[in-house]
């Protein structure tokens, strides 16, 4: 599938952490696939952790929501499967949201550990020690795709 690059404002880590709670515009981030989860909120809701990886080798975890996983035309699961090759991943419409660190992480497990599945707590401590606090969700509008033919993509391909 091809996709119009001048339709997409792929920004990175640090843009991301920069535009905050509230950004002006849903940005973009494209990057090598490095893991894929499919987990369950506390309320039983599911969702997909992507965690991908930008050509300079910052790693940023992006939850896909029920609303983005459930539609085909905006996720397909199959095409994730872990390939013989790199996989790029195009995450359109993110809603970056920061997080007031180690105070929400422990505050948060404490008040949902009886219902709390073990993959959440562990994508939880995961974004928390590895990835910061920066998480990232699909939008009601996000699309994802792989492997796109975008001038991007090269970047990511000579890592």
């Amino acid at each position: 599938m091809t996709i119009p690059t001048n339709w997409f404002r792929f920004v990175s880590k640090s843009h991301l952490i920069e535009l905050g709670e509230n950004p002006p515009y849903y940005p973009d981030f494209i990057g090598v696939l490095s893991k894929i989860n499919d987990c369950t909120k506390h309320s039983r809701k599911p969702f997909v952790l992507l965690i991908l990886t930008d050509d300079i080798g910052n790693k940023i975890a992006i939850n896909l929501l029920k609303e983005c996983i459930t539609v085909p035309t905006k996720f397909n699961r199959d095409l994730l499967i872990t390939p013989l090759m790199t996989t790029m991943v195009a995450v359109t419409n993110l809603k970056p949201s920061t997080s007031v660190g180690i105070t929400y992480l422990v505050t948060h497990m404490y008040k949902n550990y009886k219902v709390m599945t073990y993959e959440y707590a562990l994508t939880l401590i995961v974004e928390f020690l590895f990835l910061g606090m920066l998480r990232n969700r699909s939008s009601h509008v996000a699309h994802v795709y792989v492997n796109p033919q975008v001038p991007k993509t090269q970047s990511l391909t000579d890592m």
